[in-house]
């Protein structure tokens, strides 16, 4: 235990740049490729929610869990400052949403530096094509051979879309993750989702400045905010 600790702490941000010299550290374990793997963000935001939020039996309304608070302001909000102060004060919603905001922001300055070289969206994307983003099919980029052809003889068939296999049946390879699998968000009967945020819940959460904030956020990674209800 000790020991995979001890190599944890040492890889712990080795990808990130060097402050002072500007090049990345040195890490036991490198990768070709760095790819950010994104969700709708108000998706996100729901199972946060619906997981660490639960409606009380008191009044109805949400109660963050004080794990995940303790989490998120470790993280995200400075000790002794305003900034905590006002996480500290903030309503369920209005905590999970900066969260969200603060961990994409994260990643996406981190993306601008060139440590991330790309990102794509989760629900429109299939295993075979994060491999392919991440290069295992790029003959000039592949870091060991063999795993091209592996890959190609996975993801392509002789057709050379590899979306179908000879007889016709789509491949699970090619397939997306569908909106109902893996969905914290769900109710019982795994039907409908049980909550479903809307730019008004943004607004009154964290006013004006917070939804134009979360609709940038959507623009950034490639969401249509018109797609969200009002």
């Amino acid at each position: 235990m000790t020991e995979c600790m001890q190599i944890l702490l040492s890889e712990y941000g080795c990808e990130t740049t060097n402050e002072s010299n500007n090049k990345p550290h040195d890490c036991e374990i490198k990768f070709q490729t760095k790819l950010m793997q994104v969700r709708n963000p108000l998706r996100v935001m729901e199972s946060l929610m619906t997981k660490f939020c639960p409606i009380s039996n008191d009044d109805g309304t949400r109660k963050i869990d004080p794990s995940f608070e303790l989490f998120a302001n470790g993280l995200f909000a400075h000790p002794g400052t305003q900034e905590e102060e006002e996480f500290s004060s903030s309503s369920c919603l209005h905590k999970v949403a900066i969260f969200v905001l603060s961990y994409h922001q994260v990643l996406l300055s981190a993306k601008a530096r060139g440590e991330i070289h790309a990102m794509y969206q989760i629900e429109n994307s299939s295993i075979c094509d994060v491999v392919e983003r991440a290069g295992f099919m790029d003959e000039g980029n592949v870091v060991y051979p063999p795993n091209r052809f592996v890959a190609e003889r996975i993801c392509k068939t002789a057709g050379g879309d590899g979306s179908n296999d000879n007889d016709g049946v789509v491949r699970k390879q090619m397939t997306f993750i569908g909106q109902e699998q893996n969905l914290i968000n769900a109710a019982p009967s795994g039907s409908r989702q049980q909550l479903r945020l809307t730019w008004k819940d943004i607004r009154h959460a964290g006013g004006d400045d917070l939804e134009k904030t979360v609709k940038n956020l959507l623009v950034i990674l490639g969401y249509n905010i018109t797609n969200e209800e009002e």
